[in-house]
């Protein structure tokens, strides 16, 4: 049997940058808890993010976006191509 080699595709989710997260979440004057409670996602999940533990999935950057009123790009570590 003959393998064929084929062309693979990896879509890298950006990583919020914990920094960028804390300060649109001082600007608003919330809690951790509070952010939380607005991004309808749990307290420790936004303490992972905010220490650069996880990166969040692209549903989760989306609602602590929508919670700080932002766009996920502005809460973005670095730039995606």
């Amino acid at each position: 049997m003959r393998e064929t080699a084929r062309n693979v595709h990896i879509v890298r989710t950006p990583r919020l940058d914990p920094q960028r997260v804390i300060k649109a979440r001082y600007a608003l004057g919330l809690s951790g808890t509070e952010l939380a409670k607005r991004a309808k996602v749990s307290r420790s999940l936004i303490s992972d993010i905010e220490h650069g533990r996880r990166a969040g999935s692209p549903e989760t950057q989306r609602l602590i976006a929508d919670a700080l009123g932002v766009e996920p790009a502005e809460l973005w570590a670095e730039a995606v191509a």
